[in-house]
């Protein structure tokens, strides 16, 4: 299970069916609101379905979540992004 888990938290977390070098085009703010929407739009596709029960299942089960980043901008990066659509209704 903690290997599904982990590995199901990295595809999330990692911006989900982009590859690594996508972070880098978040550097710039202005375009965080364009690459927000289309993350939670491929969040909410049938592509992300298994791994985002398993994310709302962690969620119910755990009273804090911790999710890791690298990013240097701890405003505008994949963890972010996931805590503002696991906030959201939209989850």
């Amino acid at each position: 299970m903690k290997a599904r888990l982990k590995d199901t938290i990295s595809r999330l977390g990692g911006f989900y069916g982009h590859p690594p070098e996508t972070s880098l085009r978040l550097r710039c703010p202005l375009r965080w609101p364009g690459f927000r929407d289309r993350y939670f739009k491929e969040l909410k596709s049938d592509g992300a379905a298994e791994d985002l029960d398993l994310f709302r299942q962690i969620l119910k089960e755990h009273k804090r979540v911790t999710l890791v980043f690298a990013a240097k901008d701890t405003d505008h990066n994949n963890a972010v992004a996931l805590r503002d659509f696991a906030l959201s209704d939209q989850l």
